[in-house]
């Protein structure tokens, strides 16, 4: 089996200094798509305390503001900083069949905490690539995860 032939990979955010700020992700059109998975790749800048939170915003209208998406139930994972300096942790929230069709990944976290990049995983796609469509209705089912890569 070839999962790489059923999933769009698209880098939807950038580096990130280690100032405490929230941010929002590119915007996921998800018409064709059974839902998707995003990854965010984080360090700890010093060993203290802190938290990054990932969660799964959406609307219908394409051309929403960031802030005027709506927060999806069940979508979120908070990650705490390490105590170990230069600690490396990825945060994979998975959203299938939300409510919306264009989503986002927005990200709340405090100071001492570098981000890497945000992947979007675009999944179980009806063509590929997905063909563009007007509608786009389902249910939410979220899945969360965070992985802890040692430290270097």
């Amino acid at each position: 089996m070839n999962l790489s032939r059923s999933i769009n990979h698209n880098a939807v955010y950038g580096v990130l200094s280690s100032t405490a700020k929230t941010v929002y992700s590119a915007q996921v059109d998800l018409s064709g798509a059974e839902g998707v998975r995003f990854l965010a790749c984080f360090k700890s800048t010093a060993a203290s305390t802190g938290t990054a939170a990932l969660t799964v915003v959406g609307t219908d209208t394409s051309t929403a503001a960031s802030t005027d998406y709506t927060a999806i139930t069940g979508a979120s994972v908070t990650i705490a900083k390490s105590t170990t300096a230069n600690d490396k942790r990825i945060a994979s929230l998975e959203c299938c069949r939300p409510i919306y069709r264009y989503v986002k990944a927005k990200l709340v976290k405090q100071a001492g905490i570098f981000l890497n990049s945000i992947v979007a995983e675009k999944y179980g796609l009806a063509t590929e690539p997905a063909a563009a469509s007007t509608t786009y209705a389902g249910s939410t089912a979220a899945l969360s995860n965070v992985l802890v890569i040692g430290a270097t």
